[in-house]
């Protein structure tokens, strides 16, 4: 039992690793948003809008990915767990 509780144990500690990751990578993509000033000249304004719009789709991106590998990988230790404390044929 104390086995299968550290293996389990390690696995969420590196699945949260892993979510971490991500969000250190989206608090970047975030700052960098941030940091960007709209141009003076009204001609770059539209590629400007565009740009902070892709940026946006990106991190969206990033953020669901991240939180739906968290969510899968923390279902997928549950199960495991499950699996190991209800034998099958009880």
């Amino acid at each position: 039992m104390c086995a299968q509780r550290a293996s389990s144990d390690s696995q969420l500690a590196r699945a949260l690793k892993v979510f971490y990751g991500g969000m250190s990578v989206a608090r970047g993509q975030l700052l960098r948003l941030r940091q960007c000033r709209p141009p003076e000249d009204d001609q770059m304004l539209r590629p400007f809008v565009h740009q902070q719009s892709q940026m946006l789709k990106d991190l969206e991106d990033l953020l669901e990915s991240s939180l739906q590998k968290l969510k899968s990988d923390v279902a997928f230790i549950v199960k495991k767990k499950k699996e190991y404390l209800l034998p099958r044929g009880r």
